[in-house]
């Protein structure tokens, strides 16, 4: 009968928890942002045939189609830019902060049509996966010299991780 009664119970309890939480399915999203900022660069070797710099860029950015998790996000990112025979190339990483003051971060690599990487976010956007290419869309003369301001647009894919979530609130 003892062991009747706490079959019943260890039954009922899996039960309850298995109607409880549910997975939440990761689905891949399509997006389309743009992106504007201002950067300071930093000269790091100014060799002949070389430059190389550092950037710190400020911005923000927005969702073209205002379903994207970045609708309006805060941005900051930070990398080296090194030309060579007149061709730029870069790598840097980019933090982006929504509203709620959740992030989420990207690894990019910076030519005449960029790609980036999502590596990681903290609240709901751990686990982030996916990425893109970014294209720049304004190249104007520098306001205060050692600067550059920039927009870009963003195509790509992102997906949250699965999640356990409780139905119950």
């Amino acid at each position: 009968m003892r062991k009747s009664c706490i079959l019943f119970v260890l039954v009922s309890f899996s039960l309850v928890l298995f109607f409880a939480v549910h997975i939440v399915k990761a689905e891949e999203v399509q997006f389309d942002r743009f992106a504007c900022g201002s950067a300071t660069l930093t000269p790091v070797s100014l060799e002949k045939g070389v430059k190389t710099f550092s950037f710190d860029m400020k911005g923000i950015s927005w969702d073209n189609k205002g379903e994207d998790f970045a609708g309006a996000a805060t941005m900051h990112c930070v990398g080296v830019l090194k030309i060579l025979g007149g061709e730029k190339t870069s790598n840097g990483y980019c933090k982006f902060m929504d509203s709620e003051g959740t992030r989420d971060y990207e690894y990019t690599k910076i030519n005449d049509e960029s790609t980036f990487t999502y590596i990681g976010g903290t609240g709901k956007y751990e686990g982030i996966t996916g990425g893109g290419k970014s294209k720049t869309l304004t190249k104007a003369k520098p306001i205060v010299k050692g600067t550059f301001q920039s927009c870009a647009r963003g195509t790509g894919t992102w997906k949250l991780a699965e999640k356990m979530k409780s139905k119950e609130k």
